[in-house]
């Protein structure tokens, strides 16, 4: 798209070129728009130049389309430049009308791609939200485009982080598939335009995308997601920043190395547990206490260590983390984690089994612990369970605490086609840890 571009830097200083939004860039051909060279010395007779250092550098654009049609260019860098020809490289653009950096908004109107829009398409969106970092907004859907209204005046970049991610990481988590935004809309509120407003349609540069699925079913329906259990998965977002975030794509990626992803997820458990349950082993003085008599009975040269060692101690070990998130999911951890048995510590089984899987496989990563496994397709399989049981552990822990009702939930993801795979797998995978319900041992109460 041909057009005439300046910088908010200097205004004065315009050069035609053509906008490329799919590709991100704007090629200026009969000039620089961004000074590429800088004064280093002037004398009355002569000039010094060195180049610019353009490092980190960004700048605003704003632009003329010979279409007509005003657009706003944000955090735009310098790609490339020959002596008259200079590239510009972007991720998005702004078209509507020209704006600054800190343009405020008081609406916004956001339709994903498919598949997602189908599962949006369906939702009862309808009242008012309480936002963490925002306020009371008004949300709504028609169609297939949700709206947040009323908002009480703030950046493109708060409407993204705290109101658009917020709902993209609950529909990664129900789908399993990250949403991609197909449209972006803001009204600004500032009213100087003579239609009454200043609306800005955001478009973005293209990334190479994984073809997308046709229809996606949630592992939950929508539909048990009323105002209330959104208000409260905003306010559980905000509280785990960014883990929601890490937890949805980690499931959802296609790409991930495997023990990659059981890294992850491992350390989201801890996350949740510390923000959700929060409990601890003993107080801090009874911690104090103790750290006190220990550190008092070694030598002076081991009293740091015994300290440092210490530190955590009025803090659940991440084993009785994971025994506390399966405890309070109830039933639907033996599906997750293997039963409850009377497992002894020479041949451990079930849940036992699975929380030293998973402490040890956690143990091998973060302490870079030597491990090479005799059977390497064994290992693989294994490691694919842990990856899956701590992601539906996760998945099940957050939804409950949103306020999903525990029957409904067990119901509907065992009756969805991912987790009867998950178990059919686990159980042909690790039978010690996994067993047919019907071979499930009586759970021992003292356990």
């Amino acid at each position: 798209m041909q057009g005439t571009f300046w910088t908010t830097e200097d205004p004065t200083t315009r050069r035609r070129g053509d906008l490329d939004i799919e590709g991100g860039r704007i090629v200026l051909p009969d000039g620089h728009l961004v000074e590429t060279m800088e004064v280093l010395e002037q004398t009355a007779v002569a000039i010094s130049l060195v180049p610019r250092s353009l490092t980190n550098l960004e700048f605003t654009v704003h632009g003329d389309l010979d279409s007509g049609l005003e657009v706003t260019i944000p955090n735009v860098t310098v790609g490339s430049y020959t002596d008259h020809v200079q590239e510009l490289r972007f991720l998005e653009v702004l078209e509507g009308t020209h704006a600054d950096a800190t343009l405020q908004y008081r609406s916004a109107t956001i339709v994903f791609d498919a598949p997602h829009d189908a599962l949006v398409a369906k939702w009862m969106l309808e009242g008012s939200l309480s936002v963490p970092k925002v306020g009371t907004v008004k949300l709504s859907r028609s169609e297939r485009t949700i709206e947040f209204a009323d908002l009480p005046g703030i950046t493109q970049s708060e409407i993204e982080r705290c109101l658009i991610q917020p709902m993209a990481n609950l529909l990664t988590l129900l789908s399993h598939e990250v949403p991609r935004i197909k449209e972006l809309s803001l009204v600004s509120t500032d009213t100087s335009d003579s239609s009454g407003e200043r609306r800005h349609f955001v478009r973005r540069k293209e990334f190479a995308q994984a073809s997308a699925e046709t229809r996606v079913r949630p592992i939950v329906s929508l539909q048990h997601f009323g105002m209330d259990e959104i208000a409260r998965w905003y306010e559980m977002n905000d509280a785990l920043n960014p883990v929601c975030a890490v937890i949805g794509k980690t499931i959802s990626s296609h790409s991930l190395p495997v023990e990659s992803r059981v890294l992850h997820l491992a350390a989201s458990v801890e996350a949740v547990h510390r923000v959700l349950l929060g409990t601890q082993r003993m107080t801090r003085s009874e911690a104090k206490k103790i750290r006190s008599t220990a550190v008092a009975a070694v030598p002076d040269s081991a009293k740091l260590a015994v300290r440092s060692l210490l530190a955590d101690l009025q803090y659940p070990t991440f084993a009785d983390r994971l025994e506390e998130m399966l405890n309070g999911i109830g039933s639907f951890a033996s599906d997750i984690a293997g039963v409850l048995t009377n497992s002894s510590p020479d041949a451990p089984t079930g849940q036992v089994a699975w929380i030293k899987a998973v402490t040890r496989h956690r143990n091998f990563f973060a302490h870079q612990e030597p491990h090479s496994p005799s059977d390497l397709r064994t290992f693989a399989g294994e490691m694919f369970v842990l990856f899956e049981s701590l992601g539906w552990l996760l998945t099940v822990a957050l939804l409950t605490k949103v306020g999903i009702d525990t029957g409904k939930l067990e119901d509907e993801l065992r009756s969805t086609s991912q987790f009867q795979l998950f178990r059919e797998r686990s159980i042909e995978l690790w039978p010690s840890i996994y067993r047919a319900t019907s071979e499930s041992p009586t759970a021992d109460a003292s356990q």
